[in-house]
């Protein structure tokens, strides 16, 4: 020990006085700063001088089953595991001591015999897989006083089942987690505002997991193949989901998600073949392309009032859907939106309205909306068109004392009664009615004996 702190004395004299005292030529200034950095061993560690005149571990060499990193070497305090420091190593267990405040990146990056890890509350940075690839490992205790878990830092830590982040952590970074598929529970403390793309990607077992008021916005992917996750509430204020946020949650069966959702990412919750009902936030302007696709449990899907545009496949191959309400706001559907999708499912819209107008060019069945206007004369609130049998269905509102309705079609400028005596608030229409044709239609309204023909005509709507 006597020896090498003489050298560290004569390396710090060489340091304060830049080899001025030596020949020009024989040590030049790179050679003295080239020397500061020099790395020193103490058993089977090797460490440097930092700037602050403390040690930082850059290498470990030993073979030991359990290691203990010194808390101080030759009295000078040891605060920092540097990069690479133990990548690779065969330990199954290591104490790291509370004198450390940064671990470097990749330090214990694949210790795949390293079963359990606390780092000390002493720890403020971690760095980036600082821990990946340690593919036995079951148990980690967090440092009080980190702030993020940063890029990779668990990635591929298969065996880890569950984990507590402490108060204080802001952000769950880029693959943080990804690929530990035996993490069944993890608690995210409210201070979290950012869960980055891929933060829990292909973590199979994942059940439950609650998301902090605080977040934003979820990270592309960031839950992608969460096999096992079941439902999940988004909180109010987050305003996007990445794309692939949740692709193939194949049991996700209900997700809660907020008004404040202005955008959803292409590919969000395809293969949800769990997913039975969604309600789409009202600040969705946009359904990107295969956002619902596959989702096989789809029944009833209800397009809120402002989204402009259906982009292609976003709801393709839903083999069980038969309700899908679309809005006048709509104005723009790729002609790939339900490809593959149940062939008997219905499109209900506005009369006149995008939707109406896409449904007859596509061959799609549809219904039109109800009128809420009141009225005292008969007011269609349904059309509904059989595409199969080439015959439409109409439905109005009833009128009060009337005894009887009666149904009249334009034909070559004159009005001619088609059918008459009917009490029901409906009517069906013959069968096997030429494709595309337009009909003038009127419904009048028999009240105490007087057939109400002025309204009727005024009234009259257009099908096609």
């Amino acid at each position: 020990m006597k020896n090498k702190r003489l050298v560290a004395g004569l390396l710090a004299l060489t340091f304060v006085f830049g080899g001025a005292a030596l020949p020009t030529g024989v040590v030049s200034n790179n050679t003295v700063i080239s020397a500061s950095a020099e790395e020193l061993t103490y058993g089977n560690f090797t460490y440097t001088m930092l700037e602050d005149g403390t040690i930082e571990i850059s290498k470990y060499t030993g073979s030991e089953t359990a290691v203990e990193i010194p808390s101080e070497i030759d009295g000078v305090a040891v605060t920092s595991i540097g990069d690479y420091s133990f990548i690779n190593c065969i330990f199954t267990s290591v104490v790291i001591p509370d004198s450390i405040t940064n671990i470097g990146k990749e330090a214990f990056r694949g210790c795949n015999k390293l079963i359990e890890v606390t780092i000390p509350n002493s720890v403020e940075t971690l760095g980036e897989h600082a821990f990946s690839g340690c593919v036995a490992l079951e148990s980690v205790v967090i440092s009080k006083n980190l702030t993020a878990i940063n890029y990779g830092t668990f990635y591929g830590c298969k065996k880890l089942t569950s984990i507590t982040l402490p108060y204080g952590i802001t952000s769950v970074g880029s693959t943080a987690f990804s690929g530990c598929t035996s993490l069944k529970n993890i608690d995210l403390p409210d201070s979290v505002t950012t869960i980055d793309s891929h933060a829990f990607y292909n973590c199979t077992a994942l059940k439950n997991i609650n998301i902090p008021n605080g977040v934003l916005s979820l990270g592309d992917s960031a839950f992608n193949t969460c096999t096992s996750l079941e439902s999940l509430v988004l909180p109010n204020g987050m305003t996007s989901i990445g794309e692939r946020a949740f692709y193939e949650c194949t049991k996700l069966a209900s997700i809660s998600m907020p008004d404040s959702i202005t955008s959803i990412g292409a590919y969000a919750f395809q293969n949800c073949v769990s997913l039975a009902k969604v309600k789409i936030p009202a600040g969705v302007t946009r359904i990107a392309g295969y956002t619902f696709n596959n989702c096989d449990s789809l029944t009833n899907v209800t397009i809120p009032d402002g989204v402009e545009r259906l982009e292609g496949y976003s709801f393709s191959n839903l083999d069980n859907l038969a309700i899908i309400t679309i809005p006048e706001s709509v104005t723009s559907i790729v002609n790939t939106l339900f490809v593959n999708s149940n062939q008997s499912f219905r499109v209900y819209c506005y009369n006149g309205s995008y939707a109406e107008n896409y449904s007859l060019k596509n061959k799609i069945n549809f219904r039109i909306l109800d009128l809420q206007e009141p009225t005292d004369y008969p007011m269609i609130n349904g059309i509904d068109f059989n595409k199969e049998s080439h015959q439409f269905r109409l439905k109005w509102t009833p009128v009060e004392g009337a005894s009887e309705y009666g149904i009249a079609t334009q034909v070559a400028g004159k009005w001619r009664v088609q059918a008459q005596k009917i009490t029901a608030t409906s009517f069906t229409s013959p069968k096997n009615l030429t494709p595309n044709s337009t009909y003038k239609i009127a419904i009048a309204a028999k009240v105490n004996g007087v057939w109400d023909t002025e309204n009727a005509i005024k009234n009259a709507v257009t099908v096609k």
